[in-house]
């Protein structure tokens, strides 16, 4: 099926990972003008945004900054007037034991929850903030993790919370802008087969589970996050949505 998003102008974080990278591409095969996030490999995405075509281009910000989260959104307004979709699918993975010093893990700690959810919660409330003043709908796209629902060695904790966070995140605004025509969804994918960084990625632990899936690949996203982008899943909004080729499956 062709989902035809011409004329959307789409921010989407973690641009320098692989999932990053599919989902852009994806988007910009459908039509969409993307505003490609990234925080290093400039020369890199910067390459891929020519060769998506439809005005996209790269924005560069370092998520540990709020100040520079703040920064990429007036950019991205500044260039492209508006940004109707936004897509949140930067992820750091930073293993830290419990065995650590306390300085450490803390310091480590509050550098995965800054970069992966407090980021994501501060561009959503500078959109939010943009849609309501200009009275027009917007769309927010989350990428979390299965891991918000089972949970990760004690090693990957701050990951796990940080993208169980992103549930919560979605569901409140699903349910305090719907009248305003503002929509929210959250993705939770599972093991996939991709670098860590740009984007989040996780090889996974559960060999008995890799018996029963064929383990996902960056591109098998970016189906999903098009389709909601377009509009056709605007009244499942506050939905957490479960692509993981049957890993796991969501509590009923």
């Amino acid at each position: 099926m062709y989902i035809n998003l011409s004329g959307l102008n789409v921010l989407l974080t973690g641009g320098g990972g692989d999932v990053g990278k599919a989902i852009a591409s994806r988007l910009a095969e459908s039509g969409a003008t993307v505003a490609l996030h990234y925080h290093k490999k400039e020369k890199e995405v910067e390459s891929i945004t020519r060769l998506l075509g439809n005005n996209s281009r790269a924005f560069s910000a370092n998520f540990v900054k709020n100040e520079e989260v703040g920064r990429l959104v007036k950019q991205v307004l500044d260039e492209f007037e508006e940004i109707d979709v936004l897509v949140n699918s930067v992820g750091v993975l930073l293993p830290h034991s419990f065995l650590e010093k306390d300085e450490k893990w803390l310091n480590d700690w509050q550098l995965i929850l800054q970069a992966n959810l407090t980021s994501s919660v501060f561009l959503c409330k500078k959109l939010v903030e943009h849609w309501l003043e200009k009275k027009v709908p917007g769309r927010i796209i989350n990428v979390g993790s299965g891991s918000a629902l089972q949970g990760e060695k004690i090693d990957k904790l701050s990951y796990a919370v940080s993208k169980a966070g992103m549930i919560a995140l979605t569901r409140s605004i699903a349910r305090s802008y719907a009248p305003d025509g503002i929509r929210s969804w959250v993705l939770l994918p599972g093991k996939i087969k991709s670098r860590l960084g740009g984007s989040f990625s996780q090889e996974g632990d559960d060999k008995g589970s890799k018996k029963n899936f064929r383990g996902m690949e960056p591109r098998d996203l970016a189906p999903m996050v098009a389709f909601l982008c377009s509009g056709l899943a605007d009244y499942a909004s506050g939905s957490t949505i479960d692509v993981n080729t049957g890993e796991f499956f969501h509590p009923a």
